[in-house]
């Protein structure tokens, strides 16, 4: 089957669907899955802290950002206003946050604590 030119778009799919990696529903998703790790990060942080030695202040200090990116995904996630900005922001962060997590607790640990 031969498209005309006039009548195809690389952007669109079939009847003029996007594209499904740009979907609403998959923005969506990606919001639950950053609320979902934020929660999972936080709950191990603490569990860490309380039943093993984990040092208590710079541990609960980078379970910060990863709380409040979870509460703003929660609320986005309840008013259906969810952004392809939070998605990239909070993607980023937590990649940087898991690459120099240990360097960072131990930063905190001798500057701070």
């Amino acid at each position: 089957m031969r498209f005309k030119k006039e009548n195809y778009n690389p952007v669109l799919q079939h009847d003029n669907e996007p594209r499904p990696l740009t979907s609403e529903k998959n923005r969506e998703l990606f919001t639950k899955i950053i609320v979902i790790y934020s929660g999972f990060y936080i709950v191990l942080k603490l569990i860490a802290v309380i039943f093993g030695k984990a040092w208590p202040g710079p541990n609960l200090l980078l379970c910060l950002p990863l709380a409040i990116m979870g509460i703003v995904g929660f609320i986005g996630l309840k008013k259906k206003n969810t952004n392809w900005w939070f998605v990239l922001l909070s993607a980023v962060l937590i990649g940087a946050l898991r690459y120099w997590e240990t360097a960072l607790i131990f930063w905190l640990q001798e500057n701070w604590f």
